[in-house]
C-alpha cells in the first residue's frame, strides 16, 4: 500500500498522509458463508480470549486456528487479496 504525503497549509502543522487504496470497497458476496462461519467462531471464543479463560492457551489458539481454517479463512484472505489487487491495478 502506498502513502502519499499531503500538503500542509500552515508551517509546523503535522504532515498528512493519504492511502491511495482507502477507497476500496470489498464485495463480501463471494465469501458470505465463510464470513458467517468465522463470525460464529469469533462470538464463541471472544470472551475466552479476552479474559484468558482457558487452561492451555497454546492448545486453545491451535484449536481456534484449526476451526478458522475449516471455516474457510484462507478462502476469505484469498478473495480479499484478489479484490485488493484488482483495485490496485486500476
Amino acid at each position: 500500500m502506498e502513502l502519499n504525503r499531503g500538503s500542509t497549509k500552515e508551517a509546523g502543522r503535522q504532515q498528512e498522509y493519504h492511502c491511495k487504496m482507502a477507497h476500496v470497497q470489498f464485495d463480501t458476496q463471494p465469501i458470505t458463508t465463510e464470513l458467517a462461519a468465522l463470525s460464529e467462531i469469533w462470538q464463541a471464543s471472544e470472551k475466552v480470549l479476552q479474559y484468558g479463560a482457558m487452561t492451555d492457551f497454546d492448545a486453545y489458539v491451535k484449536e481456534l486456528d484449526e476451526k478458522c481454517k475449516a471455516a474457510g479463512i484462507d478462502t476469505v484472505i484469498d478473495e480479499l487479496n484478489k479484490q485488493y489487487n484488482a483495485a490496485k491495478g486500476k
